[in-house]
């Protein structure tokens, strides 16, 4: 964001409803949950659009004949709630804490074009879905967009503390005055980086993910015609949801709190994310096995049986 300011001489930012980018004063600001705020009280400056979130779309449309209306929104912001000239618009390519939102296809090359227009930047928050879970490096190259900025941290040190920003040259470049950091280039979670990067090409963990992350999701939706409580499954290579909920479409959390208690005393540990806190998360390490998606399936399927 420090960046994105320096090449645009702007300060605004734009962010996306159900976001999560961080836990700093700023970041915490940029986050479009308010459960992840620890002070209620954002950094002014910041404006928020719809998310792109077509199982309950913020704004009632269905696609594709919404023609990307939650897109279309970010030039309404832009025009009505900014000074006109924002420095950047920040998005998860895929929102994780969210409930694995997924957007359309050609949502991004929309915010691209618009965002172009009025000069601001794209930086795309990869810190859960970089390094090659979404069966790319990055989750934002499923979209055939190329971001000015990207941050990226988590799995590249699969563990080590480590985490870094991308750019271009151009816009990289116009960073010239002094900066530091305590931790900055620490030389253990580097060497860790390049490790974890090694492997990754070694082992063709992208492909895994993507090769994984279908069995899974097909899994899921054989599960949830015989299961109505999964309203929806979404996701991209193995970053993956499965939206619990009522007869009447409304979240069911408590349910799936039961079904994921369940399957933690069968050893599955399996995440929650949604606003409503109703989404099972499913967020495995890459090298997961054909085996492993195999188990978590039948016991999914075993207690969804069982409550």
């Amino acid at each position: 964001m420090l960046l994105a300011t320096i090449y645009t001489k702007s300060s605004e930012f734009i962010a996306l409803q159900n976001s999560l980018h961080g836990r700093t004063k700023l970041t915490m600001s940029l986050t479009g949950i308010g459960m992840w705020r620890t002070d209620p009280n954002p950094v002014g400056g910041i404006h928020f659009a719809p998310n792109p979130y077509c199982y309950r779309c913020p704004l009632g449309k269905k696609y594709p004949e919404c023609d990307l209306e939650c897109a279309n929104k970010i030039e309404t912001v832009i025009q009505t709630s900014t000074s006109g000239k924002p420095a950047a618009l920040i998005a998860e390519p895929i929102q994780g804490n969210a409930g694995i939102v997924v957007p359309p296809k050609n949502y991004f090359k929309r915010v691209k074009e618009i965002l172009k227009k009025y000069g601001a930047l794209l930086i795309a928050d990869e810190v859960q879905t970089g390094f090659a879970r979404t069966g790319k490096m990055f989750a934002i190259e499923n979209f055939d967009v190329v971001p000015d900025i990207m941050s990226v941290a988590k799995a590249l040190g699969n563990g080590q503390p480590i985490s870094a920003f991308i750019s271009t040259a151009e816009i990289a470049d116009t960073y010239t005055r002094a900066g530091a950091s305590t931790l900055g280039g620490n030389p253990v979670s580097s060497t860790a980086g390049l490790a974890v990067l090694d492997y990754i090409a070694e082992k063709n963990l992208m492909a895994n993910a993507k090769e994984r992350g279908d069995q899974l999701k097909n899994g899921l939706l054989e599960l949830q015609k015989k299961y109505s409580v999964i309203g929806d499954v979404r996701g991209i290579g193995l970053m993956i949801g499965a939206e619990f909920v009522n007869a009447d479409k409304s979240p069911a959390p408590q349910l799936l709190d039961k079904v994921l208690e369940e399957l933690k005393d069968m050893g599955f540990i399996i995440g929650k994310g949604g606003v409503g806190r109703n989404v099972m998360a499913f967020q495995p390490p890459l090298v997961i096995t054909a085996q492993n998606v195999d188990d978590v399936l039948n016991a999914i399927d075993f207690v969804l049986a069982k409550v």
